[in-house]
């Protein structure tokens, strides 16, 4: 995967080949635990500011994320099988996919 971080940092990591699940993925790449690392240290006016992880809807991160220094996921709504988005559900998820 890649990634972008505020301030233009890219980066890269090692493409997983085969068949892993969301959260095994999230746990075991490192890329969570690097950011945890980098919030602890980058602190502003004394106080931890937690990363926002953007995913795409029904990725499986949000527990990874929070066990590793309470970091933040966005992800648009999904509706399951033939459910309509509500009013607010169609804005969030509009204005988290842009």
């Amino acid at each position: 995967g890649i990634f972008t971080q505020c301030g233009g940092w890219q980066g890269e990591y090692e493409l997983w080949m085969g068949a892993v699940s969301d959260t095994d993925y999230n746990r075991c790449a490192g890329y969570v635990q690097q950011q945890e690392e980098f919030q602890n240290i980058d602190l502003v006016e004394g106080q931890v500011v937690p990363f926002l992880n953007i995913y795409d809807k029904g990725y499986r991160a949000k527990m990874v994320a929070w066990k590793n220094g309470k970091q933040k996921v966005l992800q648009p709504d999904y509706a399951n099988s033939d459910r309509r988005f509500n009013r607010i559900e169609t804005l969030a998820s509009s204005s988290d996919s842009t």
